[in-house]
This record gives C-alpha cells, sequence and structure tokens, in this order.
C-alpha cells in the first residue's frame, strides 16, 4: 500500500503496480584501465533474456577483447534500473 498525493494535494492509494515491457534497450558506459567504453545489449522479456551485448571504445571502435566483453555483461547485467535511469 502506497500513499501518494498529487500536485494539487489530491491524495490516493496505490493498491497494485505493475509493468511489463517486452524489450529493454541497455545501455550502460564504463572505464577500464583509463579507458571510456560503452556497451549495449537487448533484453527480452519472453524466456531469451539479455542478447546481442555491443561494445565500443570512445572513438567508436567496435571491440571484441574478451575481458572488456566481460566487464560489459557484468556492468549490464548488475545495472540500478529505476525511475531516473528509465526514459519514457
Amino acid at each position: 500500500m502506497l500513499i501518494m498525493k498529487t500536485k494539487n494535494k489530491l491524495n490516493y492509494e496505490v493498491t497494485f503496480e505493475e509493468a511489463h515491457v517486452y524489450e529493454f534497450l541497455l545501455y550502460v558506459d564504463f572505464i577500464y584501465q583509463d579507458k571510456k567504453y560503452n556497451a549495449r545489449a537487448n533484453y527480452t522479456n519472453d524466456g531469451w533474456g539479455m542478447d546481442n551485448v555491443e561494445v565500443y571504445d570512445c572513438e567508436d571502435n567496435y571491440m571484441d577483447d574478451d575481458i572488456i566483453i566481460e566487464i560489459a555483461n557484468d556492468a549490464i547485467y548488475n545495472m540500478n534500473i529505476n525511475k531516473e535511469t528509465i526514459t519514457w
């Protein structure tokens, strides 16, 4: 149970919330050994999970280094997804 108040000071009670999203497009920037990288992946919410992980350096070069990909996978998997990180 969550008691909320609108900007016009109207009180209401939230009794249920759910968001079902079929696909997430995930982006994360990280630094490893003083180099900047960005990674992106798709997460499909139908049992397929995360796939299509791509990593690029700051000059937009595709990275296929196993260590960089491991870091990117970990960073994406451990993202803090909340209302500040979601683009509506």
